[in-house]
């Protein structure tokens, strides 16, 4: 006889009977240590342990997405398959339970019954757990471990912490100090338009290749391209290269240029996205899937093939680097937004932007590279589509166009209003405050509810006064 599933393989000799012949608590095994508990409290207690979803699990979750930090991935396929995961990041995440991972703080007591087994357990548990941290660590993860006490006695405090690690790794690529062209900190020339923007993210270059740059790395993820792609390259700063088979949503061979889905799922997508079928509903962005296909999927154009390499690097190392750049896109708040829409109407276009529904990566690929085939290209807002917006800070959409397009808004930057700071100062709100000027003479100072001309003047006598 032989116990398969997840204990060790034991073999009984014939006739035994094993409720009768084993230990009251546990059937010892060929090995000692290895045990399997017969009494049914034990055996009940035992299955009713989950390896995912725990109760303590599920209030982390919960507080993370109600704080802001959400975008985490579960069981995320590294070693020791962190509880959560902030792959962007790197950082792994286990909610590990006092009893069965030996908390420090509970000091929980081993169970009196079968003593040995138990110790023997634990320190298996204990030992796998730091062989998986060391793993980890090695390959450049921030492991932290929250216990279940801490999850239930002071749930605030664990999530500053996971705050602080994940606002420590999501650095800009571009840090304010380094907007100076002239800064030593600054290793790569800058270009006059972002030098004068000053964004908080350096734009993104994005271009195909016949192989990968050396410095590349490959998706951290199986799925979404925005956030396995673009985020690392805004946020961290780093060089991704993928292939096809690299990327595992379907959609990215449309939005970057791998040579597009097949027929039959275009199709499927386009019942989706409008009336379903009769397995799933549909998600009704369209009325019927003819109004999908036509002003949708048809109107975007399939670019390159699947034996390419697609990149996407921060824009002022790909210019240094003499690379075939194809599309830029910003990830940009309102007042960025802003600015690069006024910049593009600064030639005299009567009209800068394109949008309308699409996927992440179309909108920073395949939508600007078509945008770059007309004579007057505009630039492209993208980020409409709902399922990319998880990946991304609340208020800022992607600002996209073909690279002659930033060539030529980059020419123009030096002699527009970038040159000066007064495009930014009339951006920022005018304090609704009594002023010194006013307090003293006993009048409101309420500039909002005045016309601008008279707020303005308002300000500049408290400016003189004070």
């Amino acid at each position: 006889m032989s116990l398969r599933g997840r204990f060790p393989t034991v073999s009984w000799p014939k006739g035994t009977d094993i409720r009768r012949d084993a230990h009251p608590d546990v059937m010892s095994g060929s090995k000692p240590g290895w045990a399997v508990p017969v009494k049914e409290c034990v055996s009940r207690s035992m299955r009713s342990n989950k390896g995912k979803d725990t109760g303590p699990e599920l209030i982390l979750r919960k507080a993370l997405r109600e704080n802001g930090l959400s975008g985490y991935r579960i069981q995320w396929k590294v070693s020791g398959r962190p509880d959560i995961a902030y792959p962007g990041r790197r950082i792994a995440i286990f909610v590990n339970g006092c009893f069965w991972h030996r908390c420090p703080r509970c000091n929980t007591p081993i169970p009196k019954t079968n003593t040995e087994y138990w110790t023997d357990k634990f320190e298996r548990n204990v030992s796998r757990d730091q062989r998986n941290y060391k793993s980890l660590e090695d390959e450049g993860w921030t492991v932290m471990v929250i216990w279940e006490c801490e999850v239930r006695k002071s749930l605030p405090e664990v999530v500053e912490r996971i705050r602080e690690a994940h606002d420590s790794k999501a650095r800009p690529a571009v840090k304010r100090s380094d907007m100076d062209i002239s800064s030593p900190c600054h290793t790569f020339p800058m270009s006059e338009l972002v030098r004068l923007l000053k964004p908080k993210y350096m734009p993104v270059a994005i271009y195909h290749a016949k192989e990968a740059p050396p410095s590349s790395s490959s998706p951290i993820e199986e799925h979404c391209v925005v956030a396995s792609m673009l985020i690392p390259a805004w946020r961290d700063g780093r060089t991704v290269a993928a292939t096809a088979d690299k990327v595992g949503c379907k959609g990215a061979l449309n939005g970057l240029g791998l040579g597009g889905e097949k027929p039959e799922d275009r199709e499927r997508l386009a019942r989706t996205y409008s009336t379903g079928d009769g397995e799933r509903p549909g998600r009704k962005y369209f009325s019927s899937p003819g109004a999908c296909m036509d002003g949708y999927i048809r109107a975007i154009p399939v670019y390159g093939s699947p034996d390419e390499v697609v990149v996407v690097q921060p824009l002022d190392e790909a210019e240094a680097a003499g690379a075939s750049i194809e599309t830029v896109a910003f990830l940009a708040d309102a007042l960025e937004m802003s600015a690069l829409i006024t910049l593009r109407s600064y030639s005299g276009v009567p009209s800068a932007v394109r949008s309308g529904f699409f996927f992440g990566c179309e909108g920073v690929y395949s939508v600007p590279r078509q945008e770059g085939e007309r004579a007057e290209p505009k630039l492209v807002l993208g980020m409409t589509e709902f399922y990319p917006r998880r990946f991304i800070e609340d208020g800022r959409m992607t600002v996209s166009m073909p690279y002659s397009l930033f060539k030529r808004m980059d020419e123009a930057a030096g002699s527009s209003f970038l040159s000066e700071d007064r495009w930014r100062d009339a951006a920022q709100p005018i304090k609704k405050e009594c002023c010194r000027f006013h307090r003293e003479r006993g009048e409101v100072h309420d500039p909002v509810r005045r016309v601008r001309s008279h707020a303005l003047a308002c300000v500049r006598a408290c400016e003189l006064y004070n």
